[in-house]
Parts: C-alpha cells; sequence; structure tokens
C-alpha cells in the first residue's frame, strides 16, 4: 500500500487544441475528509482514462483516503 495523494489516474490526459480545451482532467479536484467525495474524485471513472469492466486502477480502502494499493503499471513495448 503506497499513502499519499493517491488517485488512479494511469494513462489520464488533457487534450487541447491553441487556446481551447476539449477534455480535461479533474485529478483529485479535492483534498477532503469526506468519504464519499474523496473516494469519488480519486476513483478511475472520475478521470480521462480507460475503465476496464468497471474496475478501479488500483484497489482503496474506503475508510483509508489517503492510500492505495499498487495494482496497476503502465508498461510501453516496442
Amino acid at each position: 500500500m503506497s499513502v499519499g495523494h493517491k488517485h488512479n489516474s494511469r494513462l489520464s490526459f488533457a487534450l487541447f487544441a491553441g487556446d481551447k480545451s476539449f477534455s480535461i482532467d479533474p485529478r483529485a479536484y479535492v483534498y477532503t475528509a469526506d468519504k464519499e467525495m474523496r473516494n469519488m474524485f480519486r476513483s478511475t471513472k472520475y478521470h480521462n482514462t480507460v475503465v476496464v469492466d468497471g474496475e478501479e486502477q488500483n484497489r482503496f480502502e474506503e475508510d483509508e483516503l489517503f492510500a492505495m494499493n499498487l495494482d496497476a503499471a503502465v508498461k510501453v513495448n516496442g
């Protein structure tokens, strides 16, 4: 388990063309003691990234607001 500002944003992106933004990753947005808000904004589905079968990229305990398992890794082949 890792602690810090953890959120499930592996491979997230922001898309801009010139000075116009089309897709912005909200990041963690809020750092709060409100469990529901904190967990919502650190979840995979709240970032501009891939969600596979509705699963989180990394598992986390709802009560551990600033800790997360390190299940996912990015690997570039080629």
